[in-house]
């Protein structure tokens, strides 16, 4: 966290370094599927689960 003082106000700023991309396309997508889809949770749960095996299987791999 970056603190930031302007005009009387503190501002709590986040360290972009340490954002995980992955996490926000896979955080992003839900919000997509849940909010304006209007799909059910279940689904969209099992979305972000289904993006988070996928990236794992392509970028970190299984074995």
């Amino acid at each position: 966290m970056n603190e930031s003082n302007t005009m009387g106000i503190r501002l709590l700023l986040p360290d972009w370094d340490t954002l995980v991309l992955a996490a926000l396309i896979i955080g992003l997508i839900a919000a997509l599927v849940y909010f304006v889809l209007k799909w059910d949770m279940l689904k969209t749960i099992f979305i972000s689960v289904v993006g988070g095996i996928v990236y794992y299987a392509i970028f970190k791999g299984l074995g």
